[in-house]
């Protein structure tokens, strides 16, 4: 104890520590072991600019503590309050007392012969000798002065350690880059952005839902979150098609999701282009944004209003499958005789059909068709109006199985859905028979309900349709019965000519009238061409040279199912006959 020194302090030098944001300076321990009675001040500074004057820079002290001692001894006080030391910062506690009090460590060292080679150090105690973190002011001084000694006092703090965040309630976003490639985020927490790697990890994941990204916290953050990103190309997206105005247009686009309709410039955004003259190449290009990503070009259809205005389709099941679409024309189109509105069949076949050949409606509207056979029902149809300067108005697109879609589940249809259900199965399997557009089949939602029936079938089921042989003579004789399915339902029957010279062409009938004999690499045939799904039950009689056999299209079905032959198409067929006949009649 130095009886001259009524202020002294210590420099401390806060810790790095990992995980530790901050320690809590919470007691102060001095020695008084030569005095009692001592009126002490404290005094802590942080943040020091200068470790030689403590209040260099106006700095003041963050807290002030006075008290007084009873006896002479180690006190330790208690601060009134915690102080908060940053890590990698110096503080001091500074002891003002009103009397000398205050004890030191001296640093001293002692040798047995200083300055000798053979000097041994008998006590050594440099405590802090020369690190200038011990100061002191003697009574009537105004400036501290650094001390070889270390004056015991003493600072007691605590750690407070860093609280890790909950990452689950960081907020996930994409950035324009991102791609299932590029998993590019941005992840914010308290309006902060985080780094990959140094406070998170991340994993994904990809299925029908589209692209997951998990972060994990690392660091400072704890916890885990996930949010899914959508590709825009996997929703539901139309644009409507627009009539010609001569300038850019840019019609509406509506996108849809399994929630719910997605809003434009917050969930993407729009840009088009090509979009001013006539026709189908026009473009607009929609840009995920948000919850959504990457881009879909959609194309639509600028049309020259000519006069056409489609009002609705409806099919024509009488037999035949036919496409009906119902137009309003304009005066001027009611008055062009070379109108016309074309069909564009699969496979490149065209039916052409003018307004004055068109079926005239009550109100006014006509009703424009074409036919379409049993393997084509989930092909597209292009149909276009012209006027008769050759001028196309606008184009659908339009398949038999679109239409029994949006119908289906209409109340006002359900008497017709049996007979509908039962053409797709009969055309799903003529696509099987045929090879034909196998990737998209007509009866792919209806084909298990109809399995068991098809498997019931029995040949004695249709003994009274088998065919029936009248007359016969030794020159011609029948030679097998067949159904051709593949441009609508033709039942042909084959014959054997040993001399056909000696046929006479008037002797070449169908129920008594005059008809063409054909031939092809089976032999000579006679056709009943486009007979009605509700009138396969019908007999016909044929006759050529004097020999002469009764036989319907469903003779046919009964000798493939007595002779193993029948192909789903045939029973399925049947099938569609029964419905046909309990609709029809």
């Amino acid at each position: 104890m130095n009886s001259s020194i009524t202020s002294a302090y210590n420099v401390y030098t806060v810790q790095t520590k990992e995980n530790v944001e901050s320690e809590s300076l919470k007691a102060v321990s001095v020695s008084f072991t030569k005095a009692a009675n001592v009126n002490y001040t404290l005094e802590i500074y942080t943040d020091l600019y200068a470790k030689y004057n403590p209040s260099y820079g106006n700095k003041k002290p963050v807290l002030t503590q006075s008290g007084t001692t009873t006896y002479a001894g180690v006190y330790t006080i208690p601060l009134d309050r915690e102080v908060e030391l940053k890590p990698g910062t110096k503080y001091c506690v500074v002891v003002k007392t009103d009397k000398g009090a205050i004890d030191y460590e001296q640093a001293k060292a002692t040798e047995t012969n200083p300055g000798a080679a053979d000097s041994k150090p008998v006590w050594d105690q440099t405590v802090s000798i020369a690190d200038y973190l011990s100061y002191y002011k003697t009574e009537g001084s105004t400036a501290y002065s650094a001390s070889w000694n270390n004056f015991r006092i003493k600072a007691f703090t605590t750690n407070n350690y860093k609280e890790k965040k909950d990452i689950s309630n960081a907020v996930i976003t994409k950035n324009d880059d991102f791609s299932p490639d590029n998993l590019s985020v941005n992840v914010t927490y308290d309006n902060v952005s985080l780094k990959q790697d140094v406070d998170y990890t991340l994993t994904s994941t990809k299925d029908e839902n589209g692209i997951t990204v998990t972060i994990n916290g690392q660091g400072d953050y704890t916890g885990t979150s996930s949010k899914t990103f959508i590709p825009i190309s996997s929703l539901n997206i139309k644009c409507k098609s627009v009539a010609y105005t001569g300038s850019e247009v840019k019609p509406a686009v509506t996108v849809k999701s399994d929630v719910g309709t997605l809003i434009e410039n917050v969930d993407y955004y729009l840009s088009y282009s090509n979009n001013k003259n006539a026709g189908e190449d026009a473009v607009v290009t929609i840009k995920g944004l948000n919850d959504y990503y990457g881009t879909k070009e959609l194309k639509f259809q600028i049309y020259n209003d000519i006069g056409f205005e489609l009002n609705g389709t409806s099919l024509s099941l009488d037999g035949l499958i036919n496409y009906n679409f119902y137009y309003t024309l304009s005066d001027e189109m009611l008055k062009d005789k070379n109108a016309y509105v074309l069909f564009t069949l699969p496979e490149g076949r065209t039916e052409k059909m003018y307004v004055k050949d068109a079926i005239v409606k009550n109100d006014g509207s006509r009703v424009f068709y074409c036919g379409v056979y049993a393997m084509e029902m989930t092909k597209k149809i292009k149909v276009q109006s012209f006027n008769g300067n050759g001028v196309g108005g606008r184009i659908y697109y339009r398949s038999i199985t679109d239409y029994v879609s949006k119908i289906d589940q209409m109340s006002e249809f359900a008497s017709v859905m049996p007979l509908l259900n039962s053409m797709l199965n009969y055309g799903g399997y003529s696509q099987d028979l045929f090879n034909y557009n196998l990737e998209n089949k007509a009866y792919k939602n209806v084909k298990d309900s109809y399995l068991t029936q098809m498997e019931s079938l029995k040949y004695e089921d249709f003994e009274k349709y088998k065919s029936v042989k009248i007359n016969s003579n030794d020159n011609v004789s029948t030679n097998g019965i067949s159904l051709e399915l593949k441009n609508g339902i033709t039942f042909r029957v084959y014959f054997k000519i040993n001399d056909v010279s000696k046929v006479d062409a008037s002797s070449v009938t169908i129920n008594g009238k005059v008809t063409d004999l054909k031939k092809n690499s089976k032999g000579y045939y006679l056709d009943v061409e486009n007979i009605k799904s509700n009138r396969l039950n019908e007999f016909y009689t044929f006759s050529l040279g004097g020999t002469t056999v009764k036989a319907c299209a469903l003779s046919y079905i009964y000798s493939s199912i007595k002779y193993n032959i029948a192909d789903g198409a045939t029973k399925a067929l049947y099938l569609y006959y029964n419905e046909s006949k309990k609709y029809f009649g």
